[in-house]
């Protein structure tokens, strides 16, 4: 397999690439400048990572407006292998070979965290590597962190390419019952606002509140990952916490009531 990297202004990782491709293919890539239109010679094009034009507009914006970019469609369209790591897959996006669009953080600031990897669907790749796939995977966005207009829009992704979606779909769930979560916790504070006068202190009150709120937060989770492990309906798993918490409320409510 011939390889060649894609050089833009700004791009910093072509030589890391150039290093990982030739001692994993045994030749060395051809470097590729922006302003080429050539990549018939070549069966996979990698864009690397960096900051293409210093990602002055969008990340990856101007360079998707580079000559090359044709020539890449091209190669796409021909069966050619496209690879885009960091800003790459930023590049592909802004150039429309990759579905969708990326989103700066909610808090516009960088997130260093660790992420989970797993492998989603590797039925129809190519895979010339002696590892094993199974060791690898997929980088997976923690559905929690995605909005729910992108959250709807990327389980249709991968439901169009049969990939697993209930992960996100419990997600979607979990955002549309919010309210009802929210309501929730008030209905669970009302036996102990009814019960001041007569049973335990305010601080015994207060921590049980805490407690009981840090109870909903785990169960929340929990039942996230047992539908997922044990295919239960994403909607059973997104509302099964509410719906326990809000009996606990109307069952403390009577037994207030009855006292």
């Amino acid at each position: 397999m011939k390889a060649g990297i894609i050089v833009f202004p700004g791009i910093n990782r072509e030589r890391d690439m150039a290093i990982a491709l030739e001692r994993s293919a045994g030749k060395k890539p051809r470097m590729v400048w922006h302003r080429e239109t050539d990549l018939s010679d070549l069966d996979l094009v990698v864009i690397p990572g960096g900051f293409s034009y210093g990602d002055y507009l969008r990340c990856g914006a101007m360079a998707a407006q580079s000559p090359i970019m044709a020539a890449i469609r091209g190669h796409a369209a021909r069966g050619g292998h496209v690879l885009g790591v960091c800003n790459g897959f930023q590049i592909l996006t802004e150039a429309g070979l990759l579905p969708g669009a990326l989103l700066r953080n909610q808090g516009l600031r960088f997130l260093a965290m660790d992420c989970h990897l797993r492998v989603e669907r590797a039925d129809t790749v190519e895979w010339v590597s002696a590892v094993n796939p199974d060791l690898l995977a997929v980088l997976m966005v923690a559905p929690e962190r995605m909005s729910l207009v992108g959250l709807v829009n990327y389980t249709e992704h991968l439901s169009d390419n049969r990939q697993k979606t209930e992960r996100y779909e419990i997600a979607i769930w979990k955002k549309l019952v919010y309210p009802l979560a929210s309501l929730v916790m008030v209905a669970l504070a009302l036996p102990f606002g009814y019960s001041h006068n007569r049973v335990g202190g305010v601080s015994l009150k207060i921590f049980a509140g805490v407690m009981l709120g840090i109870l909903f937060y785990a169960l929340n989770g929990l039942f996230s990952n047992l539908g997922v492990i044990n295919a239960w309906p994403p909607f059973a798993s997104a509302t099964a916490p509410s719906a326990l918490f809000l009996l606990a409320a109307v069952g403390m409510l009577w037994w207030v009531e009855c006292r």
